[in-house]
């Protein structure tokens, strides 16, 4: 068994993770590998590909992973055009283009995964997850982050221990194990070397094999892990981060505190709050107002009667809220990428880190309560005032609701 002192720092608002990122970033000396879902060639994402060529050109080894639904178009951007000239490997998941290398399943699954691994494998390792996004439009966003640390750290140290799996060593084996499966440009299958592809396949399923059983050991372990890092991807029997949640939830005992931007759960998790709620434990559900997909938001409301009859309780905020995290008991919490909706608990490559860390669990429970003493608490007495057109646009996407 090997221990090590591990440090975490929560950050709740975007534009401060931003800041805070970077400045880690400039303090790089040997690698980064950075995984990120939304990323815009704007002012901010910008700045990150300058802060990103600064490092390279001193050095420091740099691979980028993004999805190519989420990214939609860096691909043709002059800062990708300028990080792939100072050295920069940059790669893409799942095409949007069929018959390439890197497409699947016609391009509905999506790598929704976040991750920044700054000088792996050095005392000075700092990581980075949550649902933070690159780009101007989510400045304003407010978010759940998590920066994990080994070693001495310039921000205010929240010790614990941990044991091997290190999540830093998972998340770097997850990183190395997209990067894999990705493309950098779209490639025709008629190109490929057919030996190197069997090779490369091989390779992938045995690795993937060695973790889903090293992290479904730790999972039914009876301890209260301090970090786990967990993947989720979207195939029969690789749902761990859902399973978690599920398990989690059928555990609880005292409270559930949710908070994703997206939720329409499903018939599963929907089945197991309600349970969770008639056996005594207040189950708090934390969402926007409104969020940045209308028909998402419309979708939505189709499931606020059911919880609202069965006394669970639902707080709106009005700013927009994308962080995803879930406490329960003061003794459990998550932060991740996940939303509570179809696509992320069913579709998506998706990833959180775990925690019975007192500390980190404080830390959770403390921002979740904030958020929900801004929000608002919704009635029955409200939503039935609700207008006829919007009961009219919640009968037309119910149908819908699970595809989304």
């Amino acid at each position: 068994m090997i221990e090590f002192p591990l440090e975490h720092r929560l950050i709740t608002t975007t534009d401060d993770a931003w800041q805070i990122i970077l400045d880690d970033i400039h303090r790089a000396t040997k690698s980064i590998d950075f995984e990120q879902f939304y990323f815009i060639a704007d002012e901010i994402g910008n700045k990150f590909g300058e802060a990103l060529i600064e490092r390279a050109r001193n050095g420091v080894k740099i691979r980028c992973h993004f999805d190519s639904a989420g990214a939609f178009g860096f691909n043709n951007s002059k800062t990708y055009h300028d990080m792939i000239k100072a050295g920069i490997e940059i790669k893409f998941f799942n095409w949007l283009v069929p018959f390439t290398k890197g497409f699947h399943r016609f391009g509905f699954f999506r790598n929704h995964r976040r991750i920044l691994i700054i000088d792996f494998d050095t005392p000075e390792c700092i990581v980075y997850h949550g649902g933070i996004c690159i780009g101007e439009p989510v400045k304003k966003w407010l978010d759940l982050n998590v920066r994990l640390s080994i070693g001495k750290s310039e921000l205010p140290p929240t010790p614990t221990i941990t044991i091997l799996p290190h999540p830093i060593t998972s998340m770097q084996k997850a990183f190395d194990n997209i990067w894999s499966r990705s493309e950098s440009k779209k490639v025709s299958w008629v190109n490929i070397d057919v030996g190197e592809l069997k090779g490369s396949l091989k390779k992938y399923y045995a690795e993937r094999k060695a973790l889903i059983q090293e992290k479904d050991q730790l999972m039914n372990a009876d301890v209260r892990l301090p970090f786990m890092y967990i993947t989720q991807s979207p195939m029969p029997g690789k749902h761990q981060l859902y399973r978690a949640l599920i398990n989690r939830i059928g555990k609880a005992t005292k409270h559930i505190t949710i908070t994703t931007p997206y939720f329409l759960p499903t018939h599963r998790l929907m089945r197991k709050l309600v349970a969770a709620r008639r056996r005594g434990v207040l189950v708090t559900i934390i969402i926007p107002h409104k969020t940045d997909h209308p028909f998402v938001d419309i979708a939505s409301h189709t499931y606020m009667n059911y919880f609202l009859d069965n006394k669970i309780d639902i707080y709106r905020h009005p700013k927009m809220i994308h962080g995803k995290g879930v406490e329960i008991d003061s003794r459990w919490a998550s932060i991740g990428t996940m939303n509570m909706d179809g696509i992320s608990l069913r579709y998506n490559f998706e990833s959180g880190i775990i925690s019975g860390d007192d500390k980190f669990v404080a830390d959770v429970e403390r921002a979740t309560n904030m958020l929900r003493d801004e929000a608002k608490l919704l009635t029955q007495k409200d939503w039935d005032k609700r207008s006829l057109s919007d009961k009219i646009a919640e009968v037309i996407m119910w149908p819908f609701r699970k595809l989304l």
